[in-house]
């Protein structure tokens, strides 16, 4: 709105101009159409839109400290919620929210159930791992006997042919 303004201000100024030139104008005692009186008029229309865009920009900065600290209390309040979510499942699970013995049973089962499924994993884990480190030892105890160069005897058997 204030650049139409400026706009409309600056383009009556270029006409008031052009009507002086051409010596064909209103009277310059008519204050509404002396140039320095439309100077002013601008200046003045200026410092408006400086100090509107020094307002804009504080409420700006407002806006941006009031949603950070939204922000953070949204994320303090998710963040207390979802303790008190565990809290309240590990309590249910204990049987200390008056749940029926055979629920806190069923729990008790599945913790259980989870806990040998886990130590299951971990020992088809291991037996993959094993043959892996079992070879990585072995080549390591062959290059170590290389090494040392010890002379090996080998075993004849009744089998093999002399």
């Amino acid at each position: 709105m204030e650049r139409r303004l400026r706009t409309w201000l600056e383009r009556e100024l270029d006409a008031l101009r052009t009507q002086q030139k051409h010596g064909n104008g209103q009277p310059a005692s008519l204050p509404e159409y002396n140039a320095p009186a439309l100077m002013e008029l601008v200046r003045e229309k200026e410092e408006r839109i400086l100090a509107l865009e020094a307002d804009m920009t504080k409420w700006e900065q407002k806006y941006v400290e009031e949603s950070a600290i939204r922000h953070f209390a949204m994320n303090a309040a998710a963040t207390a919620a979802a303790e008190r979510d565990t809290t309240i499942i590990n309590h249910s699970r204990n049987g200390s929210y008056g749940e029926s013995s055979l629920e806190a049973h069923i729990w008790q089962e599945e913790g259980e159930v989870m806990q040998a499924t886990r130590r299951c994993q971990d020992m088809e884990y291991t037996c993959k791992e094993e043959p892996k480190t079992t070879r990585a030892v072995e080549v390591w105890a062959a290059e170590d006997s290389e090494s040392l160069s010890v002379p090996r005897l080998k075993l004849s058997t009744a089998a093999d042919p002399p």
